[in-house]
């Protein structure tokens, strides 16, 4: 019972719960749960088992972003406070990968994890509810009630989120609710009870902020999900067919999902509609990789190119509010066609060894955030960067093949 062997590994296993508390902890201090996994991830560095391939291929995005930090044509504080934004991208593979490759997690470790995770998740949604039930100054615009919890939840006091990062918390909320059931042998009529009020609780919240991509890339993920549980063909017709239901269902019924199949949000820019923004968005983006696709314009001209482009577009008022809104062209512009080619790298290697390892929960994770990075720039807020190298860092830790889950270390 030495506090070596002992004490070190409950404080180690908290610092990694501490970040299943993500979608609840206060927005100014996201980036505690990084500081303290990296203070006590120390105490298990051994020099011998340094993963070093792994650990290049995981940060390598931040290399180049600091490679393009110094020949960016503007070093100010965009570039500066992008850079230590994206520090998490760098930091948490030291983590995983020179400090603690050793390490093999319990399974009853995800287990916690995942239950901490939705219970922080319904907990945020709660405060989001309340905030919008006691708020009696926000305009009911056009009538849609939709549009007043999107307003309001960015200005929840400590944890507001854009709709974007908050729908993100709830979809692998989700994603975890369905993993968490089908994993439990013991399948009791509460634990059934608590499941179906899980999933609908956290869907009402999707289609109240309802955020178009995030929505699509979920359903999408839950398909492929299944997909990879199940044989039949009949079944695998029968989950088909319930994901075009739901999604026609959402086109068809909801005001914002409907914009997507209405004509005249495309016609022309309208600040009403965010898919005729992105228009405008990705044809001034490409438009700037064109001119510059080897190199890039460097991690803080990547905005100041954009408004140019805004300007020359006589599209004013999106100036200095709008970035590329998609993950790909916002790091072919930061670092040219080189760190698309990294990036591209570092996810095929991720999904490789998630199937290496018969990951599936990886790898549906990962798929949801590659559909979402076509139109979110998710690694430009910690609310989005965090959250996306650490589940990929740490459901790594899990090879699902073992007969059984020995460990090098106990932890």
């Amino acid at each position: 019972m030495k506090f070596s062997s002992i004490n070190k590994s409950k404080i180690f296993n908290w610092s990694i719960l501490l970040f299943s508390l993500f979608p609840i902890l206060p927005n100014k201090i996201k980036g505690l749960p990084v500081i303290l996994l990296l203070i006590t991830s120390l105490f298990f560095f051994k020099r011998k088992n340094i993963m070093w391939w792994r650990f290049f291929l995981n940060s390598s995005l931040y290399f180049l972003f600091l490679f393009s930090f110094f020949i960016t044509e503007n070093i100010g504080l965009e570039a500066k406070f992008r850079l230590e934004t994206t520090l998490s991208i760098l930091v948490i593979p030291v983590i995983f990968y020179i400090l603690i490759p050793s390490v093999k997690f319990q399974k009853k470790l995800l287990n916690n994890f995942i239950r901490v995770f939705i219970f922080s998740s319904i907990v945020f949604m709660l405060i989001v509810f309340l905030y919008i039930i006691l708020d009696r100054d926000t305009i009911y615009y056009s009538s849609w009630f939709a549009n007043k919890a999107r307003t309001l939840i960015v200005e929840v006091p400590y944890i507001g989120q854009h709709p974007i990062y908050a729908s993100i918390f709830s979809s692998i909320s989700l994603i975890f609710i369905i993993k968490l059931f089908r994993d439990n042998k013991n399948k009791s009529l509460l634990k059934g009870i608590l499941t179906t009020l899980g999933i609908l609780s956290q869907s009402l919240f999707l289609i109240l902020i309802i955020s178009k991509a995030v929505v699509i890339s979920l359903l999408v993920s839950l398909v492929f999900y299944f997909f990879t549980l199940i044989k039949s063909k009949r079944q695998k017709f029968f989950i088909i067919a319930i994901f075009l239901i739901l999604l026609s269902s959402l086109l068809i019924f909801n005001r914002r999902m409907n914009e997507l199949i209405r004509i005249e949000t495309y016609s022309q820019v309208n600040l009403n509609y965010s898919n005729s923004l992105r228009l405008q968005i990705y044809k001034c983006g490409l438009q700037l990789i064109k001119n510059n696709y080897v190199f890039g314009y460097g991690i803080g001209n990547t905005q100041y190119k954009l408004n140019e482009c805004y300007s020359e577009s006589n599209q004013y008022k999106m100036i200095n509010i709008y970035n590329s809104h998609n993950q790909y062209i916002d790091i072919v512009l930061k670092t040219g066609i080189i760190g698309l080619i990294v990036f591209l790298a570092f996810l095929s290697e991720n999904i490789y060894y998630a199937k290496r390892t018969n990951n599936r929960l990886l790898l549906t994770i990962i798929l949801f955030y590659c559909i979402n990075f076509f139109t979110e720039n998710i690694l430009l807020r910690q609310s989005g960067v965090i959250m996306f190298v650490f589940l990929l860092a740490f459901l790594n830790k899990f090879n699902f093949k073992e007969a059984s889950n020995k460990l090098i270390e106990e932890v």
